[in-house]
């Protein structure tokens, strides 16, 4: 490794992405070599701006959250349940139910931001019991963070603006500041992130103490949140275990899982772990596709309001580049006499699929996904994981690539294939059906069993381990 920068104290070094993103101990020292370098620019003039972002705290969003935040009324429990993205409720409410019956009733921790508002909400639509986080957050955590994150962005936009400070930034008589800013404003909003994390740690830990919790349930270990809740469940001499929720796509982010153990899907999924370096690697199946057998088509169709053929494009928040293959959606769609249905992404934003539900297509976000799939006929999409999902409930799929992306699923019959409008319309036109010898093996390689059980052994895998 080569040295990097060295102010303040502090000798930071070249590092991999996984420390780069996932230790704060290593974000905040960066943050504090910057920030000392800017702050002897001029002593006297920039002390004041020392003074000010010193003992940063949580943003606006965690202070409210922290006011608003019910008391913890919680009681003993073995078994914890963190919660951070609305994407994980599928697969964290089976797994609650499941160890209910198993005589446990799981403390189920949440975590929202910005941009995940609505796990509360998703949670409560299901009567699962939660406690937020900022409710084990004690007033030690808690201090000095009333004007924290907008002190700080008030000190570095006073900073941006300051002559004499960005002419620093000059080499051989050349301004390298516009080059200079953006890399300033990531270790900025790192601080943020940094902070926060340490302040979900120290909050996570006083929620084991609390319930006297010793084994850990998370949905993703890649995140810095989750990396606090496995080292947490460590620290305090339990047991941690990550529960697959989605696409395994990045063999660098899964190599940094730090659990005890990993359970997966399917066997495609325990492959491509291992080959990442992963160890303690399980096998239990999808718990979302529990209450597969319990959806008809009639009843779904019935409800979500839809008639005859439906066809369902489940999008993805990928950017600009991907309308050419919405438009064909739609097209076909009219030119087949269907409707067309878009099931919107948790982070897509509606307002970016008005020109869409203006050319007849039905928008939805706020629907179960199970739902939508077992009412529609085939599913259309790009590489979500509802890919998946569909295979399980028996329903064709269309992969539709018109511009070369990355997949994510293998080739084979039980996926088929779109490159551009016209194969789509073909296809869609043609009725397709599924290959039940080649639907076997996919569930097999991406959910191993469709037999209503897989939250069961999930439960069964964690209350097992009784030494902890």
């Amino acid at each position: 490794m080569r040295q990097i920068f060295s102010a303040g104290g502090f000798d930071l070094w070249e590092a991999n992405a996984n420390d780069l993103c996932f230790d704060p101990r290593f974000h905040l020292a960066l943050y504090d070599a910057v920030l000392a370098a800017i702050c002897n620019t001029s002593t006297t003039k920039y002390s004041r701006v020392k003074a000010k972002v010193e003992g940063l705290g949580m943003t606006a969003w965690r202070i409210k959250r922290l006011l608003s935040a019910p008391s913890a009324k919680v009681g003993k429990a073995s078994v914890s349940i963190t919660v951070n993205a609305n994407t994980f409720v599928p697969v964290a409410v089976p797994i609650y139910r499941a160890l209910c019956k198993e005589g446990i009733t799981p403390l189920v921790v949440t975590y929202e931001t910005p941009a995940n508002r609505d796990v509360e909400k998703e949670l409560g639509s299901q009567g699962i019991p939660f406690s937020p986080i900022e409710s084990f957050i004690d007033e030690a955590t808690a201090g000095n963070t009333a004007t924290a994150w907008s002190a700080l962005q008030n000190a570095w936009a006073l900073l941006k603006r300051d002559k004499e400070f960005t002419g620093n930034f000059e080499l051989s008589g050349r301004s390298f500041w516009n080059e200079a800013e953006p890399a300033f404003d990531y270790f900025f909003e790192t601080r943020k992130r940094a902070r926060e994390t340490l302040e979900f740690y120290a909050a996570f830990e006083n929620a084991l103490k609390k319930t006297g919790c010793r084994k850990v349930i998370v949905f993703d270990d890649a995140t810095a949140n989750g990396k606090a809740c496995v080292q947490a469940a460590r620290n305090a001499g339990g047991r941690s275990f990550v529960m697959q929720h989605g696409v395994l796509t990045t063999p660098e982010i899964s190599a940094g899982s730090s659990a005890d153990e990993f359970m997966v899907f399917g066997e495609a999924d325990k492959r491509f772990l291992l080959k990442a370096g992963v160890k303690n690697v399980v096998v239990v199946g999808n718990p979302k596709y529990d209450r597969l057998k319990e959806l008809t088509q009639e009843q779904c169709k019935k409800k979500l309001g839809l008639q005859g053929r439906v066809l369902l494009h489940t999008t993805q928040p990928l950017g600009a580049g991907y309308e050419s293959a919405r438009r064909a959606i739609v097209e076909a769609g009219k030119r087949l006499g269907a409707t067309v249905v878009f099931k919107l992404h948790p982070l897509d934003n509606p307002a970016d699929y008005e020109e869409f539900k203006k050319a007849g297509a039905k928008i939805l976000q706020q629907v179960d996904v199970f739902e939508a799939i077992t009412a529609s006929d085939v599913l259309i999409t790009i590489n979500s994981s509802t890919a998946v999902d569909a295979v399980a409930a028996g329903k064709p799929v269309i992969i539709t690539n018109f511009g070369n992306w990355e997949e994510f699923w293998p080739g084979g019959k039980i996926l088929l294939r779109a490159r551009n409008p016209g194969e789509l319309y073909e296809l869609l036109a043609g009725m397709p059906k599924q290959n039940d010898s080649e639907r076997r093996k996919f569930v097999r390689e991406y959910a191993y069993k469709l037999d209503g059980k897989s939250a069961e052994r999930v439960a069964k895998r964690v209350l097992r381990h009784q030494q902890y």
